[in-house]
């Protein structure tokens, strides 16, 4: 979140001189901060979750 804050003003001001590479990289970088933070939170739960449960299945009773 520190890391976020601190290259939001470099990625919204990225026409001024001398930022030619500063800002694209900044917006690439809060990109991969946005999408990690959405993967680990959304994604990876529901998969664990998906995987958690489709093997629990229980086994034939013999009879």
């Amino acid at each position: 979140m520190v890391t976020a804050f601190a290259l939001l003003p470099v990625a919204i001001e990225t026409g001024q001189a001398g930022r030619e590479i500063q800002g694209p990289m900044a917006m690439v970088i809060l990109g991969g901060l946005a999408s990690s933070l959405l993967l680990t939170l959304l994604l990876l739960p529901a998969l664990v979750w998906r995987w958690r449960f489709s093997a629990e299945k229980p086994a034939p009773k013999a009879g």
